[in-house]
């Protein structure tokens, strides 16, 4: 596993999963957590992106 915090490195590794799969794999408004999973049908490879203490979530097309 790879922890990654620096927000360049992350944008690094995202554009190595452009048209990916996303599934929301956790999700608590209590404890403010959410788990995003992104993976390729045909790959092994899989990347989780975890979000702490966050305020809000939203999205554009």
């Amino acid at each position: 596993m790879e922890i990654i915090t620096e927000i360049s490195d992350v944008n690094y590794m995202l554009q190595k999963y452009k048209g990916a799969n996303l599934q929301l794999a956790f999700y608590s408004e209590s404890l403010s957590r959410l788990a995003i999973r992104l993976y390729f049908t045909n790959q092994k490879k899989v990347i989780y992106i975890i979000f702490f203490d966050y305020e809000k979530i939203f999205g554009t097309d």
